[in-house]
């Protein structure tokens, strides 16, 4: 249990709902939205059974991230949100999550907010003197031969490590919750950092409202309304 300065932010789902991904936003607007989470572990078949095994959903390849050394597989949240379990390609080493070379088991790793403008929240944050690495462009191939490509930002400041990273698909992108399994819905999205403040400062900014929890536990933790009933992952 927390303790101290330490604070956690409970994302909502039931207050709040991720923006649609098509049409075109206003001009000079950033609509924001909970995008994907990441469950990291050491090994993708492992990860992929012990998903399916925990929840009845049996995520689907997604391919591998070149340079990266890692691959995935999905499965669709609703929303326009997607889950994503990470694991290292075999025989590489990561070069961006190398700690999921040492996890056993489904792990929360990160989590990403999408924007239609991306440079539009970078000046924004940058404004606030928020500290912000990119944008760096990434793309990644479907195993049925489909390029998904988009772009990416983070905070780099140390004690932020909880915060979402930033993402902007490609134009013509079909997004990854539009092609993955379902069966699995996310209710809660809980997130602790050391600077509560700064956080909040961060989601006001990118344009998310989320609701103060004390007392939950430090990190990032959410929860997964599947066929096997609630399933919560946490660090």
């Amino acid at each position: 249990m927390p303790t101290g300065r330490h604070c956690s932010l409970l994302i909502s789902l039931l207050l709040w709902t991720a923006p649609p991904l098509r049409g075109q936003p206003p001009a000079g607007a950033a609509r924001a939205g909970i995008d994907h989470l990441i469950l990291g572990i050491n090994s993708l078949e492992r990860g992929i059974r012990a998903f399916e095994t925990l929840t009845g959903v049996t995520p689907r390849r997604g391919g591998e991230h070149p340079g990266a050394g890692t691959e995935n597989a999905l499965v669709t949240l609703g929303d326009g949100a997607y889950l994503e379990v990470l694991a290292p390609k075999p025989g590489a080493t990561p070069t961006s999550s190398a700690v999921i070379t040492s996890l056993e088991r489904l792990t929360p790793i990160g989590w990403a907010v999408h924007t239609d403008s991306l440079d539009v929240l970078i000046a924004r944050l940058r404004a606030a003197n928020l500290a912000v690495l990119g944008p760096f462009p990434g793309s990644r191939r479907t195993p049925d031969g489909n390029l998904l490509s988009w772009r990416t930002a983070r905070l780099s400041d140390a004690a932020l490590q909880a915060a979402p990273f930033l993402i902007e698909w490609g134009s013509g992108v079909v997004h990854p919750s539009a092609t993955s399994p379902g069966g699995c819905r996310l209710t809660k999205l809980t997130v602790g950092e050391p600077s509560p403040s700064q956080l909040n400062a961060f989601f006001a900014l990118v344009g998310m409202h989320p609701v103060a929890e004390p007392g939950a536990t430090q990190g990032l933790s959410f929860t997964l309304e599947c066929p096997r009933g609630n399933i919560t992952f946490s660090r």
